[in-house]
Formats: structure tokens, sequence, C-alpha cells
């Protein structure tokens, strides 16, 4: 998603941070990628791994701009190690950087979702709006995406139900190396390949066995087993025709998925939904 403003020649803001070095050519950019991403911790995982002084740079404006007190002399080994240890904080609800464009057409000429947000009379209001347009957009695609999630397990849910699921054309579950080595979202993983592969596979039983069995095999370095074998209780309910343990894979699904990704901040909320099902 990039969402930017054009900006006009303003009063500057008061305080030492250089607000005039997010603009480029009359326009101030913001970027965020929510496909791979979805806190701030991943997004300083990512951004960490480039150790050009330009990228070093640009974080630590973005560290201060979010209200952090970075020193100027911090080696980049120091800087690392301080971002590192923030890396598992949720400080800022959605992660998005300030990036650079030479023009509006080269703006319009990325593929991505584009917003143009206004123009402003300098650049503090301007920062303002273009900053908090990406919780929005993060918000409205969480619930998108949820929503086409849940519409496919709705779907398989139906198509077993009426027997019209084609054995022939079910398959095992394959699943690429283990939990640990495994760099994408952990919740599109289980929501969108994991739990439809299964229920695709309720009626027979063979390639469920093996399909569940890989699928404890990949999660063997996560910590918490008995989150699984909820899962596979569920599944077994859904086989006897309980059609609401749908919404109860789900929220074990988005359970796992916090604990591993450790946003705790999320569990009180789930574990209170998750109530219902004990």
């Amino acid at each position: 998603m990039l969402a930017y403003a054009r900006i006009q020649p303003g009063p500057a803001p008061a305080g030492d941070f250089p607000w005039d070095e997010l603009v480029h050519n009359g326009l101030l950019v913001v970027s965020g990628e929510f496909q791979n991403q979805a806190t701030l911790g991943e997004f300083l995982r990512r951004e960490i791994k480039n150790e050009s002084p330009e990228a070093l740079d640009g974080l630590v404006n973005k560290l201060r701009e979010m209200g952090e007190e970075i020193p100027d002399n911090l080696s980049p080994d120091e800087l690392r190690n301080r971002i590192e240890g923030m890396s598992h904080m949720e400080i800022i609800p959605v992660p998005a950087k300030v990036v650079v464009f030479e023009s509006e057409e080269d703006i319009l000429k990325r593929d991505a979702d584009i917003f143009y947000i206004g123009e402003f009379v300098g650049v503090q209001f301007a920062h303002l709006a273009v900053t908090s347009f990406p919780i929005l957009y993060q918000a409205l695609y969480r619930e998108q995406d949820s929503r086409h999630v849940q519409g496919e397990i709705n779907s398989l849910l139906d198509q077993v139900s009426a027997n019209q699921v084609p054995l022939g054309d079910s398959a095992v579950l394959q699943l690429p190396g283990k939990l640990e080595s495994y760099n994408g979202e952990l919740l599109d993983l289980l929501m969108g390949t994991v739990v439809p592969n299964l229920v695709y596979n309720l009626k027979n039983h063979a390639e469920f066995d093996l399909s569940l069995q890989n699928f404890r095999i990949f999660m063997e370095s996560y910590r918490w087993p008995a989150d699984l074998d909820e899962i596979e209780k569920a599944l077994t309910r859904l086989r006897a025709g309980e059609q609401d343990q749908n919404r109860h894979l789900e929220l074990l699904c988005r359970k796992i998925a916090a604990l591993y990704k450790e946003r705790f901040e999320q569990l009180p909320a789930l574990q209170a939904a998750l109530l219902k099902f004990q």
C-alpha cells in the first residue's frame, strides 16, 4: 500500500525533528507491506537485515519519528542490538515507513493499492494524515482477508456436509519444511492451507490421518502441543456434524499464530472467545 500527500511550503513545526527531510519534490509518501508482515516486530526484524548505512539511517529516523530516543553516536552493531531488543514490542499498530518518489507519476506506476490523501500546507498535519491512514487500511485488509479465508472454509464444510467432496481429488497435506524455518505468516498458512486441507479430507480417513500427521511434524517445535490436540478434537466434531466448530478452528489458528509470533496482547480476547467451546 502507498499513501501520499502533496506538500506546499509552510511554517516549520516546533522541535528538532527534521520534518522537511520526509518530503521529496513536494511529496510525502508512506509505504506499508501488509501481506507478509503484521506487527512492528516483524517490520523491525526485516529492516535490520539490510546493513547499509542509508538503510540504518532511514530506520533511525523512523524510530525517532515514533518517539524513540536514539543517540547519534551509536555504531551499527549497537543500533542493531537496540532494535533487536525492541523487535518484540508492539509500539505502533501498523508497520509502515516513509519512502521517496521522484514524482506522482512514479507513484502511480507502482503495483500497489495507492491512495492520495490530499494537499497540505506544511508537513506536520500531512504527516499525521499519511501515517495514520495505514491503520485504517490494515484493519480493513485483515477483515477482508479473514472473511475470504472463512468463506473458503465454510464452502468446504458445505461440500463435506452434502457429500460432494470428490475423494479421488483430495490430497495429503504437504508443508514446507518445519515451523522454525518457515518465514511466512503462520496464520495465513493455518487458515489458508492447513485447515482447508484437513476439512477437505474429513471423509477420507486415510488421507486425513496422513495430513494431520504431516501437520504435527511441521509443528514439532511449537511449544504448546495441547493446541494441536484441540484442533484435532475440533475436526473430529466437525466430522460428527457440529458445524459451529469452523469458528472454533479459526480461533485456535489465531491463538497458535499469536503465541508463536509473541503477539500476547491478542490472547485475552481469544481465550475469552474459546471458552464457549470448552
